[in-house]
């Protein structure tokens, strides 16, 4: 158990090391997720020589992890960094120790990550609550979900307007998304939050608590 509060104290300093990266630089350090993979390797080794893991569930955690990522980051879901961290993660922990339906430790920190996502609509919407007085349309309603006033002149460089003048564009993906555009008046905002946040603090709960759905199933 003292090996495992270890890998927890490390892959948490190498989280947060990244979640600040890509908060300011909206870029991952390839050493980070090396780094994981190569702690893990390490400690594979001595839990494998002292017979407490075994090789199956080093290689199924992370092909499994690098399948489910994968795919993901091909659909568009998943930046490239955040599938690097997550096959890193599932190097450095591959078995789930906690309350889990999950047996691997990154589907855990994944699936925590995921429901931490979903909250934010909410979190918005609470925020917001002082403005639905003012709804008078079904996208009037939905951008309260989706983020937040401000003044046009003062949009950060990692937000982008959702609605101005009365007219929305919360649809746009991609190369269509302007982050940092500016704006005359009062616009709404949208910000760009990177998913290695909650995987971060999924992986926090993973590590004290196991999978927020196991709980909430139980």
């Amino acid at each position: 158990m003292e090996l495992f509060n270890l890998k927890i104290i490390v892959g948490l300093i190498v989280l947060v090391y990244s979640s600040y990266l890509d908060l300011k630089y909206r870029k991952i350090d390839d050493k980070a997720w090396i780094s994981l993979i190569l702690l893990g390797v390490s400690f594979f080794i001595f839990e494998y020589m002292q017979q407490v893991m075994a090789i199956k569930d080093f290689v199924i955690s992370i092909t499994i992890t690098a399948i489910l990522s994968l795919a993901l980051y091909y659909l568009g879901i998943l930046g490239g960094g955040d599938v690097k961290i997550l096959i890193g993660i599932s190097a450095l922990i591959p078995r789930q120790f906690q309350f889990s339906i999950f047996p691997y430790f990154s589907l855990t920190v994944f699936a925590n990550a995921v429901v931490i996502s979903s909250l934010l609509p909410l979190l918005f919407f609470a925020y917001n609550i002082r403005e639905i007085k003012r709804v008078r349309n079904v996208k009037d309603f939905l951008v309260l979900f989706l983020g937040y006033k401000k003044d046009g002149s003062k949009v950060g460089k990692h937000e982008t307007i959702i609605a101005k003048n009365g007219k929305y564009n919360f649809l746009l993906r991609g190369k269509n998304i302007k982050l940092g555009e500016k704006a005359e008046g009062e616009v709404w905002v949208s910000p760009a939050i990177p998913f290695i946040i909650p995987i971060t603090i999924g992986f926090v709960i993973a590590s004290v608590g196991g999978d927020i759905l196991s709980h909430l199933m139980s």
